[in-house]
């Protein structure tokens, strides 16, 4: 006899994810021209840093020489990694300053495209939280954590719109702990200039670009260690817009301890392009678990996860909300405009 328990379900975002509003509020984002302005994946935050880069004085002629070639335009974390590994070439002079430029750039940039405006029209994660929060979906799932690499702060507004209270963010001494759903911030927040630790109101700065982040410093120990609790108690974990790339190796990390820790491995779903997704698995296909697309459609009903001119998350959340009563899905305010 079937279990009739719902699963437990953690999601797992990145900047991919942002990106999926971007394209799903503005259909000319399918255009090359206008992911290149607007873009939120690491090739367009990328590219734009670097060209403004190029126009800064402290930049010599051989930095420049690396973000000018083809490849070195699309991955500006793994550039600021390489300065930081190689920060005591002579070639390299004043790495440190170089490397806070980059990352004030990339904040500068993120922060300007998401205007408010440009927000208002967001509804993907609005819609997840909906599904799971005032549907009868929750019968069948119980999302126990939301984990995200992202530093904005679009699931933040989400997560206060449809459960209307601030986000349990894992900070230590918080004594609704047990009664929200946790949104973990593995990076940080751009929103987190006024934190209370300890009775002390700070600011909590994020962890930055490149390979030196301390995750060992408050509050951020707590955080990964909730992490690991809502991981090790999963059924499903749903990755959307992450694609974890090598400079990802705690989180990748943890997924791996995660697993070691169970009795029996969690089940991977990830929601992206089939290409996105077969690349994913191919490169961490130690993680025993991983259902690609087509498997997840043939389970759950999603679809459009695979065409080329769609948001994979838009497609997923519409398959799933096709199955829902027509009676309960308008009642709903953000998911009935994805129907």
């Amino acid at each position: 006899m079937p279990d009739s328990k719902p699963q437990k379900i953690v999601y797992l975002f990145g900047a991919g994810a942002t990106h999926a509003e971007l394209a799903s509020s503005e259909e000319s984002l399918v255009s090359g021209n206008v992911q290149d302005e607007i873009g939120l994946l690491m090739k367009n935050v990328s590219r734009r840093v670097f060209k403004k880069a190029q126009q800064e004085p402290i930049f010599q002629k051989s930095i420049l020489d690396i973000v000018t070639t083809p490849g070195g335009a699309e991955n500006i974390e793994l550039f600021i990694s390489l300065l930081e590994k190689n920060s005591t070439n002579k070639d390299l002079v004043d790495a440190a300053e170089k490397i806070d430029l980059l990352r004030q750039l990339v904040e500068e940039d993120i922060t300007k495209i998401l205007t408010a405006d440009r927000c208002s029209n967001f509804l993907l994660h609005n819609a997840l939280f909906e599904l799971h929060h005032k549907t009868s979906f929750k019968d069948q799932e119980t999302l126990i954590g939301i984990i995200s690499t992202n530093y904005d702060t679009i699931l933040d507004e989400a997560y206060k719109e449809i459960y209307k209270c601030d986000p349990y963010y894992a900070f230590p001494h918080t004594e609704d702990k047990n009664e929200k759903i946790p949104l973990l911030k593995l990076h940080g927040s751009f929103g987190w200039d006024s934190v209370i630790l300890f009775g002390k109101e700070r600011k909590i700065p994020i962890m930055p670009l490149g390979v030196n982040k301390n995750y060992l410093q408050l509050p951020y120990n707590y955080i990964w260690g909730q992490a690991f609790e809502i991981l090790v108690d999963c059924d499903i974990l749903r990755i959307v817009g992450c694609s974890l790339n090598p400079n990802d190796i705690q989180l990748i990390d943890l997924l791996f301890q995660t697993h070691l820790t169970r009795e029996k491995p969690f089940v991977i779903e990830i929601i992206n392009r089939q290409d996105d997704a077969k690349m994913f698995k191919s490169n961490y296909d130690f993680l025993p678990k991983i259902r690609l697309p087509e498997e997840i459609e043939s389970n759950l009903g999603i679809i459009g996860v695979s065409r080329e001119k769609d948001s994979p998350l838009k497609g997923w959340l519409k398959g799933l909300g096709d199955k829902l009563p027509k009676t309960e899905v308008g009642k709903t305010t953000y998911l009935k405009k994805l129907i």
